[in-house]
């Protein structure tokens, strides 16, 4: 699967903001094989990316769940910057 990631305009140049994040269950038990919260977690990253789209120009690209864990590919926009 190729992503669309789309370059944003600085004031002198182009460029991309894009991060790969894992988040991890604790002790990595298997939650997200349960419909229910498989469901509620993607409702729940999909709020957050409507809440935050207008300030920081967040995008979630890509996301995938498994049964322990949740992989997801965002980019931000020029004006945020990637907290640590």
């Amino acid at each position: 699967m190729v992503m669309k990631i789309e370059k944003v305009s600085y004031s002198s140049s182009l460029g991309v903001q894009v991060a790969h994040v894992n988040y991890a269950v604790k002790y990595r038990h298997k939650i997200f094989g349960k419909g229910v919260v498989m469901a509620r977690a993607l409702e729940s990253f999909r709020e957050t990316e409507r809440a935050w789209s207008e300030k920081t120009g967040l995008k979630i690209l890509e996301m995938g769940i498994d049964k322990d864990h949740v992989h997801m590919v965002f980019q931000w926009g020029p004006g945020s910057r990637c907290p640590r």
